[in-house]
């Protein structure tokens, strides 16, 4: 039975995972990392959940996403301006943040 606990390298090769997946597992709250450590279980675990989830769409409904363009129009047509455009682009999830205010690239 596993019950220790590895570091992100080791339970990356233990999964056979990237250490940027281990890392965006910890940000899914799947794992919750003990200094710096999953535990072996845990770890297991949520390689099963996401086996399982492989293939499956994100959400309800289609996978694709909104044309970005169809959602600024749309916005903009509500009688909104570029803040409006922009905040319709987040909520759409077309939009990442580079931080300190700055647009990163419209997905």
């Amino acid at each position: 039975m596993s019950g220790g606990f590895l570091d992100f390298d080791r339970a990356a090769a233990r999964v056979g995972k990237s250490r940027s997946t281990i890392r965006r597992w910890v940000e899914a709250e799947l794992l919750h990392p003990v200094l710096g450590m999953v535990r072996e279980s845990e770890l297991l675990e949520a390689d099963r959940k996401m086996r399982a989830r492989r293939g499956r769409p994100r959400g309800a409904g289609s996978s694709r996403r909104p044309d970005p363009v169809a959602v600024v129009e749309e916005a903009i047509g509500r009688g909104g301006d570029a803040e409006a455009a922009v905040d319709a682009l987040r909520v759409a999830g077309l939009l990442r943040d580079g931080g300190r205010g700055k647009v990163e690239k419209v997905i």
